[in-house]
């Protein structure tokens, strides 16, 4: 199964900005190295996305939307590890954050 995220470039680079931590993250136990395992490729999938629009956007495309294709699987550790973030000081990180998991929770019911 695949979902479809809908979000703007402003989403975009904030999730790719959210997910940074991934990578220098140390897994413990197994359900922890699957999950980082499917975040990694949701990360690579979304910083080449925000790479393209860095390269490609111009100031009418900020309201565009931009699709962002992932599996079931991917959708579903991105929701719940968003879940688990702190709560960001920047207002326009949060309601970035809070429209994606909305989203994303409407897509895997």
């Amino acid at each position: 199964m695949k979902i479809e995220l809908k979000t703007t470039p402003d989403g975009v680079i904030t999730l790719k900005n959210v997910l940074q931590g991934v990578y220098n993250s140390e897994p413990q136990i197994k359900l922890e190295k699957v999950v980082k395992c499917v975040l990694m490729d949701v990360v690579d999938k979304i910083e080449s996305k925000a790479k393209d629009l860095q390269r490609k956007q111009s100031l009418f495309d900020t309201k565009k939307k931009v699709s962002l294709i992932l599996k079931y699987s991917q959708a579903f550790y991105l929701a719940n590890f968003l879940l688990s973030l702190p709560e960001s000081e920047n207002d326009f990180e949060k309601n970035q954050v809070h429209q994606l998991i909305n989203q994303l929770d409407q897509k895997l019911c």
